[in-house]
C-alpha cells in the first residue's frame, strides 16, 4: 500500500498490524511526511462529526525522537495519549468556517471542537459564532470576522489572534501570571478576567479598538507602548492616534449586547424607543392630521418590511380619514432608535393615488409592503387611500438611500385593493401578492421588479391573511382567518395547497397576524399577542412558546410589524406609536 492508502486506512480504523510498521517508518522518514499526515488528520476531523484519531500536542516531538508507537486495536489507531480540545464552537450562524493549521478552511454548521492552532472565520453580514473554553470563557465572534491561532501563549494562558472584525469576550478569572492574550495586527490585550469587546479594522490604516465593560485590561501597541483600560473605558491602537484610555460614551446599549443577556424564549422592551418621539406635531404639515394623527401609521391597519441591508424596520401607513401624512419611518436596530426618513407632503391630494409633488398619497397599507433585497427597494401597492375608501393600483418603490419614491408604471396591474398580503421571495426575486375580489381583481399574482411586470397565476382569494416565504423549501405560507395554505413558488404553476396543522388553532384564527420565517430554526414563526407560535414545516405542528413580558398586540392586526432580524437572530415587534419597541429571542434550534 502507498502512503496515501495507509493514511486513509488509519483514519477509517482499518489499518492492519502488518501495515502499521510501514506507516511508522514512512512517518519517521521526514518532517514533510509528518506534515502531510497531520493535514489529512485535520481534514478528517473537520469533515466528520464522529471522533477521529487525535494527535497530541507533543506528537511531533515524539516522532522526531523516534519514540512514536502505533497502537492498533479494535480497528482504530491512536497516536500518543491525545489532548483535549482547546475550545469548542458551540453555535454557528450563517457561513462559518473552521480554519485549519495549514491554511485550509472548512465550512461548519454543527458544534465542533477546536484544536491548538485552529481558528474561526465568519463570512457575510448575517454570520456569527460562539466559542467556549473549558473554564467557561466565552467569545462571541461577530460578522465578517477572522479569529486565528487559538492556542496557549508563552505564559501558559490562552491566546487568540483577531485578524479582522469584532469579538466580544467574557473571560473567566485566569490564574495569576497566566493571562489570556488577544493579539491583533496593531498590538495585544492581556486579560486576567473581564468582559471586553475588540474591533479590528484591517483596512489600509488599520486600528484596534478595545472596550472594557468589567475588569482591567492592558492594551499594548506593536511599538511597546501600553495603557491600562479600566471598566467603562476604551482605547484605540492605531498609527497617528494617541494611545489613551477614554470613557465610553453613555448611551443606549447595543442590540447585540442586549440579545446576549437574554435567555432563550424571552421578551425585552427597549426604553426610549417610542415612534411618537419623531412624528410630526399637530399643525406642523398642513392638511395631514386627519381624525387621529400619526398614531394611525401603526394602528390603522398598516404594516412594514425589514430592510436587511441597513438593519432597519421600515413603516408606512395611515390612510382613510385617520391620517393623511405619507412619511416613511425606520427603526434602526444598530442604534436602537427611530428616524423619520421623509416628511409628509403638505395639503395632500385626498382620495387620489398621487400627490401634486409626485409622491404616493398616504394609505392604510395592510400586508402590502415588502423589501426587495436584490433591488434594495421598499415595495408598496394597494391600500386604502387618505380621504378614501378608494384604493391605489399603482406599483410604488422607495429607495431608502435616496429617500425617494418611484411610480414604476408597469404595463399591467394587480388591481391594488386592501386587506391584501404580499411577501418577497429571494429565490424567484419576485413579490408574491394575494388579492381578493371584494377590493381588487383577486388572485395570486407575482411582480417581477427587473422586468417591471405583473403576472396573474390563479383566481384564488385572500382577505386579512399574512404570508411568509419558507426560503428552504420555496413555499409561500399563508396564515389567518382560521386557514393555513401554501404555494410552491418553484413551480411554474403554483397551486393552493391547504395545510392541516395541529396545535395552533388560537393563533391561525386571528386576522392579519404577525408572521415570518426563521431560517436558523427552520420554522414559520407568528405572533398576535400572548404566546409566540412556531410551525414545523415538516410535521405541520405548531408549538406555543409562552414567555413573560410580551407586549399587548395591535388591535387591528400586526401585519408586517413582526419581522425576523437576521443580525440578532431575534424578532422585532412594533405594536403602537407610543409603545416602546420589543424584541423576542427564540429558543435554541
Amino acid at each position: 500500500m502507498d502512503p496515501e492508502e495507509l493514511i486513509q486506512a488509519y483514519l477509517e480504523g482499518k489499518l492492519s498490524p502488518e501495515d502499521a510498521g510501514p506507516l511508522n517508518d514512512w512517518l519517521r522518514a521526514s518532517p514533510e511526511n509528518l506534515d502531510r499526515f497531520l493535514h489529512q488528520v485535520d481534514m478528517h476531523l473537520a469533515l466528520h462529526a464522529t471522533p477521529a484519531p487525535r494527535v497530541g500536542r507533543r506528537w511531533k516531538r515524539l516522532v522526531a525522537a523516534a519514540a512514536a508507537v502505533l497502537v492498533v486495536g479494535a480497528g482504530l489507531a491512536y497516536w500518543g495519549s491525545g489532548s483535549p480540545d482547546v475550545a469548542r464552537l458551540e453555535e454557528a450562524r450563517g457561513k462559518v468556517y473552521l480554519l485549519l493549521t495549514d491554511g485550509e478552511k472548512v465550512l461548519v454548521t454543527a458544534p465542533k471542537g477546536l484544536r491548538a492552532g485552529q481558528g474561526i472565520e465568519t463570512e457575510g453580514p448575517q454570520s456569527s459564532a460562539l466559542l467556549r473554553y473549558p473554564d467557561s470563557t466565552r467569545i462571541d465572534v461577530g460578522p465578517a470576522t477572522m479569529l486565528r491561532a487559538i492556542d496557549e501563549n508563552a505564559e501558559g494562558g490562552k491566546k487568540a489572534h483577531v485578524a479582522r472584525g469584532a469579538v466580544a469576550a467574557d473571560v473567566s478569572r485566569q490564574p495569576e501570571g497566566r493571562p489570556m492574550v488577544f493579539t491583533t495586527p496593531q498590538g495585544n490585550a492581556r486579560v486576567l478576567g473581564t468582559s471586553i469587546r475588540i474591533v479590528v479594522d484591517d483596512g489600509p490604516k488599520g486600528s484596534t479598538r478595545l472596550e472594557v465593560k468589567q475588569g482591567r485590561v492592558r492594551l499594548t501597541r506593536l511599538d511597546g507602548k501600553g495603557v491600562d483600560v479600566l471598566s467603562g473605558h476604551f482605547a484605540v491602537a492605531a498609527a497617528g492616534v494617541e494611545l489613551a484610555a477614554k470613557p465610553l460614551t453613555p448611551g443606549k446599549p447595543r442590540a447585540m449586547d442586549l440579545m446576549r443577556g437574554m435567555p432563550p424564549n424571552s421578551w425585552i422592551s427597549i426604553p426610549g424607543t417610542r415612534m411618537s418621539d419623531v412624528t410630526p406635531k399637530h399643525g406642523e404639515f398642513a392638511g395631514t392630521w386627519g381624525i387621529v394623527g400619526p398614531a394611525s401609521v401603526i394602528i390603522a391597519w398598516s404594516g412594514g418590511a425589514f430592510d436587511t441591508r441597513r438593519n432597519q424596520l421600515l413603516l408606512w401607513g395611515g390612510g382613510g380619514a385617520d391620517y393623511h401624512g405619507n412619511e416613511v419611518y425606520a427603526f434602526q436596530v444598530d442604534s436602537l432608535s427611530w428616524r423619520r426618513l421623509t416628511h409628509p407632503t403638505p395639503n395632500p391630494s385626498l382620495g387620489r393615488p398621487v400627490n401634486a409633488d409626485g409622491t404616493p398619497n398616504g394609505r392604510a397599507t395592510y400586508n402590502s409592503l415588502a423589501y426587495l433585497t436584490h433591488a434594495d427597494r421598499f415595495f408598496a401597492c394597494g391600500g386604502t387611500l387618505s380621504g378614501g375608501p378608494a384604493t391605489d393600483d399603482k406599483t410604488w418603490t422607495f429607495d431608502p438611500s435616496a429617500r425617494r419614491w418611484t411610480d414604476r408604471n408597469p404595463p399591467s396591474t394587480s388591481g391594488g385593493g386592501y386587506s391584501v398580503s404580499c411577501s418577497y421571495d429571494p429565490g424567484t426575486r419576485k413579490v408574491w401578492w394575494g388579492s381578493n375580489t371584494t377590493t381588487g381583481l383577486g388572485g395570486l399574482w407575482s411582480y417581477d421588479y427587473d422586468a417591471n411586470a405583473w403576472t396573474r397565476h390563479n383566481d384564488d382569494t385572500f382577505h386579512e391573511h399574512t404570508s411568509a416565504v419558507d426560503t428552504r423549501r420555496g413555499l409561500l405560507v399563508v396564515v389567518g382567518q382560521g386557514e393555513v395554505f401554501t404555494y410552491d413558488l418553484r413551480n411554474a404553476d403554483p397551486r393552493r395547497r391547504p395545510r392541516s396543522t395541529t396545535g395552533g388553532e388560537a393563533f391561525i384564527s386571528r386576522s392579519s397576524p404577525g408572521l415570518d420565517y426563521d431560517p436558523v430554526r427552520d420554522r414559520v414563526v407568528g405572533w398576535a399577542g400572548g404566546a409566540v407560535y412556531s410551525l414545523d414545516p415538516e410535521t405541520n405542528a405548531w408549538i406555543a412558546h409562552e414567555a413573560a413580558a410580551a407586549p399587548a398586540p395591535t388591535e387591528n392586526g400586526m401585519y408586517g410589524r413582526w419581522r425576523y432580524v437576521p443580525s440578532l437572530d431575534a424578532f422585532i415587534a412594533v405594536t403602537g406609536w407610543d409603545v416602546d419597541v420589543h424584541f423576542y429571542k427564540p429558543g435554541r434550534p
